[in-house]
C-alpha cells in the first residue's frame, strides 16, 4: 500500500488524512501516531488528491477512474 496523498487539517493541525492506491483514506488525530479508516462510501479506488473545506468538517478526494467523493472529516 502506497501513500498517495497526504492533508492536515487547518483547524486542527493534530487531525491528519492519508489517501492510498488501494485501501481508501485514513484519518490520525493525533498527529500520526494512530491511523483509522475513514472510508464510508467510497469505493476501492485510488484517491490520487485531497482537499478540505475550511472547517475541516468535509474531505474531498479525486478518485482514479471514480471522479469526485466527499468524506465527513472530523465531527
Amino acid at each position: 500500500m502506497a501513500i498517495t496523498a497526504l492533508a492536515i487539517d487547518p483547524a486542527h493541525p493534530a487531525t491528519l488524512y492519508a489517501a492510498t492506491d488501494s485501501r481508501g483514506v485514513f484519518r490520525s488525530t493525533d498527529a500520526g501516531t494512530s491511523w483509522h479508516s475513514v472510508n464510508a462510501g467510497l469505493t476501492d479506488r485510488t484517491v490520487t488528491a485531497f482537499a478540505l473545506d475550511a472547517t475541516g468538517r468535509i474531505v474531498y478526494g479525486a478518485t482514479e477512474g471514480g471522479g469526485l467523493v466527499s468524506l465527513r472529516g472530523r465531527p
